[in-house]
């Protein structure tokens, strides 16, 4: 972003660049878009407010639940929800803080805020709405108002392999009509504190990256013609967008801002089948399965097959019950718990240990523990990727460096941070399928730095700021909303004003 603007290609936000403060934005660990979002929204880090991941393990429990799911929630909330859930997040958000001050708050489309709760002002529900039926407005009556106005919750749900021209014309009509909407709720509601979320960014990347990067494994000279430009464009139609709301709203302070930054996606790592090839995990005996696992026989093999071969319009058309007797790649119900030391779950490189006293059937004593860790970070450290001899793993982090507080035994025992464009997956592909090049339909990722911009009537102009953290927004505008920053948030007022 930061060299486009240089470059003259996105004029308002070098404008805001030059008026104002900017700099890298630090993520939260690791930077995944639920427990980002909820440090921006809570001025905390996820050990303060509960979330780290888009599920977490039940307590006693093998299984995980969606955070906010009906098995933890209903009797509280007296909803039915199948998806991530604001309910699970315990802290005050800022537009909270903001109402209980009296001030006037709108917002639009920030992910993990559905059910929406009652604001002095009105928030619209983003990423974990369940659908248009769903109430994901507050107030409830506004929902109507903006499907008539041709509102989307989300970008298209789209494979987006095959149909890049319909997922970028959905982009950007979703994106635009969000715009409109935005500007129509402001003028009605006049609210002192507005904050709106697109989506846009984080949807190109992670499918049009190989487009823009020759280097990419999965990069298609002739496609890159067509979609080379397409990030680029996505970040000069978010421009004139910003451009249009500065311009209808002639706010005293604006902050731009990304939950996590974006990069090349090249790896995939299986950590189940590497804990399995280790021997701290265990399959039970299911013959047919097993033979048909360690041949790589799994719907995940299988999905990347058809890709290859044009082959899913046909499969599309073979009914369900036949297609799902090829073999989930990897359930919990797989693993041979009396056997197992450690297992991985979740939407990072979560591994817990199978401690004896916390789970079910576990093996690991709580003298063994700390041991137990020690091996399995030391064999991740001296993990090589085949093909280049480079480290495969980053940093382990041990829970305790992370998290805190009384909800410890649903946070994972170690969390790994792999070298840049690995990420991971939790089935179990063939025997020797334990780092293997990343799908072609994903072809980018996340990356521990986004972006910070801030202008405003005592900001410091054209001025670099260093060491910003995701958890230092919700304390900034609460200090340039006059408001007392609550003393148990971890982030700190940002060395920005004059």
């Amino acid at each position: 972003l930061f060299p486009w603007a240089e470059e003259g290609k996105l004029p308002n936000i070098a404008e805001l660049i030059e008026e104002g403060v900017s700099g890298n934005l630090r993520s939260t660990i690791p930077p995944t878009t639920a427990p980002a979002w909820v440090s921006f929204m809570t001025g905390k880090r996820p050990g303060n407010h509960g979330v780290f991941d888009f599920v977490r393990r039940k307590f006693g429990s093998y299984e995980t639940t969606k955070f906010g799911g009906r098995s933890e929630i209903e009797e509280k909330a007296g909803i039915d929800l199948s998806v991530i859930s604001e309910v699970a997040i315990h802290s005050k958000k800022i537009w909270e803080i903001l109402s209980e001050h009296g001030k006037r708050v709108g917002v639009m489309h920030v992910p993990i805020t559905y059910p929406p709760r009652k604001v002095n002002g009105f928030l619209i529900s983003g990423l974990g709405t369940p659908s248009p039926e769903s109430e994901f407005t507050y107030p409830r009556e506004l929902k109507k108002k903006i499907l008539s106005m041709g509102y989307k919750i989300h970008i298209t749900e789209l494979d987006v392999e095959g149909n890049e021209d319909a997922a970028l014309r959905d982009l950007r009509e979703t994106e635009e009509k969000r715009c409109e909407v935005a500007i129509e709720l402001v003028e009605e509601y006049n609210p002192e504190f507005f904050c709106i979320v697109f989506e846009s960014t984080d949807f190109i990347q992670h499918f049009f990256w190989k487009y823009c990067d020759p280097e990419h494994h999965a990069h298609d000279p002739r496609k890159a013609k067509k979609y080379g430009n397409a990030i680029l464009s996505c970040y000069q139609l978010l421009d004139r967008l910003i451009g249009k709301l500065i311009e209808n709203f002639d706010p005293d302070t604006v902050i731009i801002m990304s939950d996590h930054g974006g990069g090349p996606l090249r790896k995939i790592f299986y950590i189940n089948r590497w804990l399995l090839n280790q021997g701290l995990l265990r399959l039970r005996e299911k013959k047919t399965k097993s033979i048909m696992l360690n041949l790589g026989l799994n719907q995940d093999n299988f999905k990347r097959i058809i890709t290859k071969l044009g082959l899913k319009p046909v499969v599309k058309r073979i009914p369900r019950k036949i297609r799902q007797k090829v073999p989930e790649a990897f359930t919990l119900s797989d693993i041979d718990w009396s056997e197992t030391k450690a297992y991985s779950v979740g939407g990072w490189g979560f591994i817990y240990l199978n401690l004896k006293g916390r789970e079910p059937e576990g093996t690991i004593s709580q003298e063994e523990y700390d041991l137990v860790r020690n091996e399995i970070i030391d064999k991740l450290y001296r993990l090589k990727d085949p093909d280049t001899g480079d480290s495969v793993v980053k940093k382990v982090y041990k829970k305790e460096e992370l998290y805190g507080g009384e909800m410890m035994d649903l946070f994972p025992d170690l969390v790994i941070i792999p070298e840049e464009s690995i990420d991971f997956k939790h089935s179990i592909p063939g025997r020797d399928s334990v780092l293997v090049p990343a799908p072609p339909e994903k072809s980018g990722n996340h990356r521990m730095d986004g972006i910070f911009i801030m202008k405003g009537k005592n900001v410091r102009k054209n001025e670099k700021i260093r060491n910003a953290e995701i958890i230092d927004v919700a304390p900034t505008v609460l200090h340039v909303m006059g408001v007392p920053v609550p003393p148990d948030m971890d982030g700190k007022v940002l060395d920005v004003f004059s």
